[in-house]
């Protein structure tokens, strides 16, 4: 289990808590928190359990990649800090401690990993930042800052933080971006990592943006380019779970989570 792989950080690294309760909806607070080290919680297993989220193991019966232990995080977290600025939100950390990287839903979730490999967020990060840094992309600043988490396998688009946020709330908002130089401005998608998973993973949010991905000669704009890039944050849909819970499952991403498989 990812518990049984926890081993003490070191005394160098950066020190992360997470809640030791947390409810869907509620806001991450600090009145009762735990060092993630102590132990690994049960929201993300027990939020399978009820949304009946199904693990496969990779294919061709190669072995899972493992969820990262503290002290890897506790590395990940340190580096990012220093050379991005930006941590981690509790809920991503806690989902990576408890579940792992893998395949959920449409979309890849990379975690922090040991060796940095092709599956870590740092490795996709430096690379879109790198991409982000040609004179082309000037005209979308906040480009240059997105901290990339995840990938949509259906549209292709990439899933980010916006390290340059100064607001604590604001900072756990996500954005959907895509790479193409004709792509239009990043848009946001949910306001933190547990609606991401409900909404975007698992929920059918992406359709309802209209996001698509970009042609190499494209001659129309995605309807989500139409999204103010300064919405209010209060123009967020608190009743999307409910109402997705009521859609067609045939239009819903399938309830499968499938880890990486392991690079060794």
């Amino acid at each position: 289990s990812s518990s049984s792989s926890s081993s003490s950080s070191s005394s160098s690294s950066v020190p992360v808590s997470v809640p030791v309760h947390v409810e869907e909806d509620e806001d991450w607070g600090y009145e009762e928190e735990k060092n993630y080290q102590d132990e690994v919680g049960t929201f993300w297993t027990e939020l399978f359990e009820t949304k009946e989220i199904v693990t496969k193991q990779p294919a061709f019966g190669m072995p899972a990649l493992l969820p990262p232990s503290s002290s890897c995080v506790s590395s990940c977290v340190e580096e990012m800090t220093f050379a991005f600025m930006f941590t981690p939100p509790e809920d991503y950390v806690t989902f990576c401690r408890e579940i792992g990287g893998g395949m959920l839903g449409r979309c890849r979730i990379f975690p922090p990993t040991e060796e940095m490999n092709q599956h870590d967020l740092r490795t996709h990060t430096y690379r879109i930042r790198e991409l982000f840094r040609d004179p082309s992309f000037d005209r979308e600043p906040i480009r240059r800052d997105l901290v990339v988490f995840a990938k949509d396998v259906e549209e292709d688009s990439w899933f980010a933080w916006n390290a340059a946020e100064s607001d604590a709330e604001k900072k756990q908002v996500i954005f959907c971006v895509d790479e193409s130089e004709k792509s239009p401005p990043p848009i946001k998608i949910a306001k933190n990592f547990t609606e991401f998973v409900t909404n975007v993973c698992l929920g059918s949010k992406m359709k309802k943006l209209g996001v698509r991905k970009v042609p190499a000669n494209p001659d129309r704009v995605s309807e989500a380019t139409n999204q103010d890039e300064e919405e209010d944050d209060d123009d967020w849909d608190d009743d999307e779970d409910d109402k997705q819970k009521e859609e067609d499952p045939a239009n819903l991403p399938p309830k499968i989570f499938k880890p990486f498989p392991s690079p060794n």
